[in-house]
């Protein structure tokens, strides 16, 4: 929830060292300021993975997004996720759809519902021309249920895939 180009990684010492560095850049070197010198010694902290410099509005977005989160609660907003892709799948059931992962213990639930649909990318176009958003995966529409849909929302998407 914070802005393009901008991630995070958190990595043990223990994985660093088993990684092998695709990229190189200018913060991931020792004497990163020695600009001309182009023997590059990677740095052998996890700052090796420091390509560029921060996206500093990134950040303060980024920063606003965690607060965000936690003045509603952690637990509250997985919750509300897991509700929702519950009665995603049931009302997809409810219509004759075959969920991929339909029937799993609520544990091994994610914000993801994928199911198969007959001209999927026909289907895909159609849901994108009612402004209702989602993705085409490998002939499947897929929708990511978050903390801030409604159970309405839901049912936009599962009436326009009755017509």
């Amino acid at each position: 929830m914070g802005l393009t180009g901008l991630g995070y990684l958190f990595i043990t010492e223990n994985l660093q060292n088993k990684l092998e560095q695709k990229n190189v850049g200018w913060l991931s070197v020792v004497n990163e300021w020695d600009l001309l010198n182009y023997n590059l010694e990677l740095k052998q902290t996890a700052l090796r993975f420091q390509l560029g410099t921060f996206s500093f509005s990134g950040v303060v977005a980024l920063n606003a997004s965690l607060e965000y989160f936690e003045s509603l609660g952690y637990n509250n907003i997985e919750e509300h996720i897991l509700q929702n892709t519950k009665y995603f799948l049931a009302k997809l059931v409810d219509e004759g759809y075959k969920p991929v992962l339909y029937n799993l213990p609520e544990k091994n639930l994610a914000g993801i519902v994928t199911f198969p649909v007959n001209n999927a990318e026909e289907v895909f176009e159609q849901l994108l021309g009612k402004n209702i958003v989602g993705s085409l995966r490998e002939g499947m529409i897929r929708f990511s249920p978050h903390f801030y849909n409604t159970k309405e929302e839901i049912n936009t998407v599962v009436n326009e895939l009755k017509k």
